[in-house]
């Protein structure tokens, strides 16, 4: 009763030409995404106030936050809507307002904010591709303007990786040297680092795939995609102590890794996992759910 009052709530703000954009409603929107996000809930109700995070988000314009509390808010906001922007083309979104999105004072000059920048130019990219893969009209410049797009960003992204996986590797010196104040709360800032290196690991491999079907020569990425995706498998186990609300972003990072990984035995060890992690999101319903795994594979070779 409670959750069907929230929503009707919801639904009169937006009907609101002023409520529709306001902080509040931008909150209720997270509030909910959060809940329905909970074990028992069914899923495509939280993936479906992604897109409308995403649909008021461009609504009001990307003018920047309005104070500290929308700022933060923002922040928590387009990590959900970028994800689903990598899975549904009902976010649709220009590569300026990806940008805008992900833009924040708070970690703009930090590895994390490089990592959700390289995040937030994937949903564009990869319909551009697709568009271009399908197309036989288009020209063949086309195609490879934009390979070559794919292909900078794969090599610019590679030392953002490298820095989030030295970060993770050497957490505890880092918080000793950087994060001093939070020496007494280490397992906050261990789960925010595994989270940042997580997601990381997924967009080096949805860039391999990427690659892979634009170049035609899937011979060089397939071998990366491969050490990304042990690593995803090594990580899974590395932070179960999180579980379940610290570790939701691994069930894209190991539907990612399944997709990278070159070995069928090691994909069965993959999914496996997966399905584990995913009965933190769906509840004991889990392991009845399709793990839609094909189709993943299928958005990110983008076929």
């Amino acid at each position: 009763m409670k959750h069907a009052n929230a929503l009707g709530a919801l639904r009169r703000c937006l009907d609101d030409p002023v409520m529709a954009y306001s902080s509040e409603t931008l909150c209720s929107t997270m509030v909910l995404i959060i809940v329905q996000t909970l074990p028992g809930l069914n899923p495509t109700y939280a993936r479906g106030h992604s897109v409308g995070a995403a649909q008021i988000l461009k609504g009001r314009g990307f003018t920047g936050p309005k104070d500290d509390f929308e700022s933060k808010l923002l922040l928590s906001l387009r990590g959900p809507v970028a994800v689903e922007g990598l899975i549904n083309d009902q976010i649709s979104m220009t590569q300026q307002q990806w940008k805008d999105l992900v833009y924040n004072q708070i970690d703009i000059d930090n590895i994390d904010g490089q990592m959700m920048k390289c995040l937030a130019r994937l949903p564009d990219l990869m319909h551009r591709g697709r568009c271009t893969l399908r197309s036989s009209s288009l020209p063949t410049t086309h195609l490879l303007e934009v390979q070559k797009e794919v292909r900078a960003l794969r090599d610019s992204f590679g030392p953002t990786l490298e820095s989030l996986r030295q970060r993770w590797n050497d957490t505890d010196i880092t918080i000793a040297t950087q994060f001093p104040e939070f020496i007494h709360s280490r397992s906050i800032i261990h789960a925010h680092f595994s989270r940042s290196y997580g997601m990381a690991l997924a967009v080096g491999i949805i860039l391999n795939c990427m690659l892979a079907a634009l170049d035609g020569n899937a011979h060089e990425v397939s071998q990366a995609s491969a050490q990304l995706s042990d690593e995803v498998l090594d990580l899974a186990d590395a932070v179960d102590q999180y579980r379940p609300l610290g570790t939701i972003y691994m069930v894209l990072c190991l539907a990612a890794a399944w997709v990278g990984a070159t070995n069928p035995e090691k994909k069965i060890i993959i999914e496996i996992r997966l399905v584990d992690y995913k009965t933190d999101v769906l509840g004991p319903v889990a392991t009845h759910y399709p793990a839609g795994l094909e189709l993943i594979e299928t958005r990110f070779s983008l076929k």
